[in-house]
């Protein structure tokens, strides 16, 4: 007993193909011919001779006879004339052509309207991506849709049209938490604190701040909690810290940036209703222009609360200055995930073996976002790990594959006015954040869509601080649709959004990593904004995003949604694990001391091979630290940079620019569109680098601009003109001396764009800051030297830290 399936083939003739009850195996094939509307004969390559119509019939009597219903109108009168049952089946129209049966039932997909199992549907599916340039990597959610809509016309529509359509685009749901359980009254905290985080409108605890609590949070366990943005982990910080500063001991809330140390200080500040005194620590700015703030860290002693960057705090730990912090109860370091970043992860990973070894009773709370290893980085430094991967509202994430740059800037113009008329149970309305990779893009995609109506606003590390400040005040008063940001900054920028679009998938010229993206998707909803959390990404299928790319911005935006985040690994350059080590010695007090906090680094610090090097270097003479290592140390130097300051004899600009050019200068946008059309090429933002292009091949039209940049920064006979250091140096010492003739930060920005530079205010500002603190360690390095350079380098930093205007 099996299935017989007939298939019509001709006018006269049917295959036929008997098979066995499950379909896998056929144990007949052959070609039926018919006569007079009757089954005549049987021919197959099994067989010499036809099987006749008598012995036919019988074996046909003997199976289960089926019918596509896609032929039934042909071959039913057929089998209804030999007194044959038979059976109606709706069968999958692509193996029917190849000569398969596969029953669909209901479970069948509309491809070009014919009914498909889903084989033969995926197969379709991924002819069409193939077709329209997708990568492999697509290939699952376009199968996850095709799924939910059933309809291959649907899919091959959406591709052509670009839908945001919610029912089109929704890669998945993140459903929220129940809570934790807990109820905020039966913790056993102060009366007055609870009172106040009752206002806050906090009345349960979040599965990850019960978690905190059961794992020993108000019993001075230190504790690694690694969850998802918005899940409630400052609290957790807060409940530990306020606790402690009640108590008479000092509580520190450490962060990476400035903007974040702002945000968290402003916050803080509502405990002074409970008589704490709140401070800020982020290093004293050293420049004076309008509307930047001049730091005060003079009350760090009485304060109950410290507020502080981990440079901030660090500087006191080298300069051996901790006793200006007092008695310190509890240390919370947010954003511990930036370890894995060059440079600031390295850094992270000293500053917290000098803690430990600094305020040894103090409770350790790190906080992270969501992490390949928690578990490693907590033995590491001897935290219990508290770990959770809900959220406290539901988060729906959309993928939109976008056709071209012009469709992007269309797409998230319709997002943003959809979310903007949307208003919560709470009462706020929709705002979005929308990450792209450039300072630039940013500029241009809020002007885009300040022109068509949209009240936005741009947020990078370029702008001014009191620009930065009004900005995150308009959006957390509604007063902005949006705000686009670096995904750079985006990672450590605090937003209540409702709604994170992904313009970008890169940050910098590097692809975005999938915890990095997790934790700027996590920005999207807030329990006390919003009913749920809104994540778009925008990309075009087959498009690089960078020449160095090597996965497409489909592939990146799936390997995205789909993917785990990747372990915490400290990257470190040459010599950076010597910085680390000296760092520590001069915090420890001594060699011995310093090897031993160095060694409860997570990056694994070579002492021997850099104690050689400090040696070499002049840090360290006879087993102990010398006088030029503390220097070097206290100012934050790396040890060749020290030692070139030691050593070479060139005035204090020259040495400064060298070692830390300024590189946050672009090609005005009017030479970026007159190159582009004239040479037909992409053009790079960075200025010398654009320049190139003009540079190598002179033309008519462009020979008066190529004359006055040589003149002015360009004087070196290098193979690697125009990209090599020695432009950038020239640059630099531009910036400085323009400081230095008593222009403020827009006079300078104003004169450089003479020669079709754009730069941004908060970058010549930082940077006039860094080289002020640079030179104030030459300062020392000079005088160590009694060296005659100490007058011009107290001259430097006295004209450069400036004065104030009196005129806006």
């Amino acid at each position: 007993m099996g299935y017989a399936l007939f298939i019509p083939r001709g006018r006269r003739t049917l295959t036929l193909k008997l098979y066995s009850l499950n379909f896998e195996k056929v144990h007949l094939e052959g070609t039926v011919n018919i006569r007079d509307g009757k089954i005549w004969n049987l021919y197959t390559r099994r067989l010499s001779t036809p099987i006749a119509r008598k012995e036919l019939l019988k074996l046909l009597k003997g199976q289960r006879i089926l019918i596509s219903s896609e032929h039934s109108s042909t071959l039913e009168p057929i089998i209804k004339r030999e007194k044959l049952n038979y059976q109606i089946l709706e069968l999958c129209t692509s193996c029917l052509s190849r000569g398969m049966a596969k029953p669909v039932k209901k479970n069948y997909y509309m491809v070009y309207g014919r009914k498909m199992c889903k084989n033969c549907a995926e197969e379709e599916l991924n002819k069409e991506l193939k077709f329209r340039g997708f990568s492999p990597a697509s290939f699952e959610h376009f199968s996850k849709l095709l799924y939910r809509l059933r309809n291959f016309e649907k899919i091959s529509n959406l591709l052509q049209s670009q839908s945001l359509e919610d029912s089109h685009t929704l890669y998945d749901r993140v459903k929220s938490d129940k809570g934790g359980g807990i109820k905020l009254d039966k913790l056993p905290i102060n009366k007055d604190f609870m009172r106040i985080l009752r206002q806050r409108n906090i009345k349960e605890l979040t599965s990850i701040q019960k978690l905190a609590i059961d794992a020993g949070l108000l019993k001075k366990n230190s504790l690694l909690v690694a969850s998802s943005t918005a899940s409630g982990k400052t609290l957790i910080a807060e409940l530990a810290g306020i606790e402690a500063a009640l108590r008479g001991e000092k509580f520190l809330f450490l962060v990476p940036l400035v903007a974040l140390a702002n945000q968290k200080y402003d916050e803080f500040r509502s405990y002074s209703k409970l008589g704490l005194k709140v401070a800020i620590r982020v290093g004293r700015s050293r420049i004076v222009d309008d509307g930047e703030p001049l730091m005060d860290s003079s009350k760090l002693k009485h304060a109950d609360i410290v507020v502080g960057t981990y440079e901030g705090i660090d500087y006191l730990l080298r300069a051996g200055n901790k006793d200006s912090l007092g008695k310190v109860g509890v240390v919370a370091v947010d954003e511990v995930h930036t370890l894995s970043q060059e440079e600031r992860g390295i850094e992270l990973d000293g500053f917290l073996s000098r803690l430990k070894h600094t305020f040894p009773e103090a409770q350790i709370i790190a906080l992270t976002a969501t992490v390949g290893n928690p578990k490693e980085i907590a033995e590491h430094y001897s935290l219990k790990l508290v770990e959770s991967n809900s959220r406290p509202i539901p988060l729906e994430r959309h993928l939109v594959f976008i056709g071209s740059e012009d469709e992007k800037l269309s797409a998230i113009l319709k997002l943003v006015k959809k979310e903007a008329s949307i208003k919560s149970s709470k009462g706020f309305y929709g705002q979005s954040l929308i990450f792209t990779n450039s300072r630039r893009k940013a500029s241009s995609l809020a002007g885009f869509l300040s022109d068509r109506g949209i009240r936005a606003g741009e947020y990078h590390a370029g702008l001014s601080y009191s620009r930065r400040k009004r900005i995150e005040k308009n959006f957390i008063e509604q007063k902005l649709n949006c705000v686009v940001a670096t995904a750079a900054l985006g990672a450590g920028i605090d937003f209540p959004a409702s709604q994170v679009i992904f313009g970008s998938l890169i940050m910098g010229n590097k692809k975005l990593e999938v915890r990095d993206f997790l934790q700027m998707q996590g920005r999207a909803g807030r329990p006390s904004y919003h009913d749920r959390g809104r994540v778009v990404i925008l990309a075009t299928p087959g498009a690089k995003s960078s020449f160095s790319m090597k996965e497409s911005e489909d592939e990146i935006a799936v390997k995205l949604l789909s993917g785990k985040p990747e372990d915490i690994e400290i990257p470190a350059e040459e010599g950076e694990d010597e910085m680390q080590l000296l760092a520590c010695m001069v915090s420890a007090g001594n060699v011995r001391d310093g090897v031993r906090v160095a060694g409860n680094m997570l990056f694994p610090v070579n002492s021997g091979k850099a104690i050689k090097k400090l040696e070499e270097h002049g840090m360290i003479k006879g087993g102990k630290i010398t006088r030029l290592g503390r220097i070097t140390t206290i100012h934050f130097l790396k040890p060749q940079e020290a030692k070139i300051m030691y050593f070479n004899n060139e005035i204090p600009e020259k040495i400064l620019s060298s070692l830390f050019p300024f590189t946050n200068a672009y090609l005005s946008r009017s030479l970026v569109s007159k190159i582009q059309k004239t040479y037909r090429v992409t053009v790079p933002m960075r200025y010398f680098d654009a320049l190139g292009i003009i540079f190598q091949e002179p033309r008519k039209e462009f020979m008066d601009i190529i004359e006055m940049v040589r003149q002015e920064f360009l004087i070196c006979s290098c193979e690697e003109f125009p990209y090599c250091q020695h432009s950038l140096e020239m640059l630099s010492e531009k910036i400085i001396m323009l400081r230095r003739q008593k222009k403020n930060i827009k006079e300078i920005s104003r004169s450089l764009s003479a020669y079709y530079i754009e730069t941004f205010s908060g970058d010549i500002f930082n940077y006039l800051d860094t080289i002020v603190k640079k030179a104030e360690g030459f300062l020392d390095i000079m005088k160590l030297r009694k060296s005659s350079r100490v007058k011009e380098a107290e001259r430097l930093i006295k004209e450069i830290e400036g004065y104030r205007s009196k005129t806006k």
